[in-house]
């Protein structure tokens, strides 16, 4: 969870959200409900396809469905 708010927040270097939505998904996956919040807001900021990608990297694009359909 730290590693996703930091790059959510750029606290040890440039802010970088689809880095923090990838984190987050990892989390979500692995059953942190608390991550869903954060992608929520995340995914109103990069997009779809950025979002998309995100969970790609963290193993899973169908993740992403729900969220870019909320928007």
């Amino acid at each position: 969870l730290a590693l996703a708010t930091w790059c959510r927040r750029g606290t040890h270097g440039p802010v970088d959200l689809r880095e923090a939505a990838r984190w987050y998904f990892a989390l979500l996956a692995a059953g942190n409900a608390d991550a869903l919040h954060e992608l929520q807001q995340i995914a109103k900021d990069i997009g779809e396809e950025a979002l998309q990608e995100a969970a790609r990297a963290a193993g899973d694009v169908t993740l992403a469905l729900g969220l870019a359909q909320q928007e």
